[in-house]
């Protein structure tokens, strides 16, 4: 999971370089993604016991294992998180 996450954070930036991301591997194979999307980080983790999710930070409880948004597969939580990226892209004026 750790490579895929890392594909998904190269294909983002490429498709939103305004987004600051931070990727973190860790030794257990879990995983963490920050996003900045408009005001919210947005985090995208991965652990082998809780499984794929996305969590804003300002929603974050820190010592509850679980996720705000739970996803199934990566393609989903890709999906989610593109719909975010273009509710924040910033609209062009006339």
């Amino acid at each position: 999971m750790q490579n895929q996450i890392k594909k998904l954070k190269e294909e983002l930036q490429k498709d939103f370089p305004r987004n600051e991301m931070k990727l973190t591997l860790f030794p257990s194979g879990a995983v963490m993604l920050d996003i900045g999307i408009g005001p919210e980080t947005y985090v995208l983790e991965y652990h082998q016991n809780v499984g794929l999710g996305i969590n804003r930070m300002s929603k974050a409880t820190f010592g509850w294992e679980g996720y705000e948004y739970p996803f199934e597969d990566l393609e989903a939580a890709k999906s989610f998180l593109v719909s975010i990226f273009k509710k924040n892209e910033p609209t062009s004026q006339p």
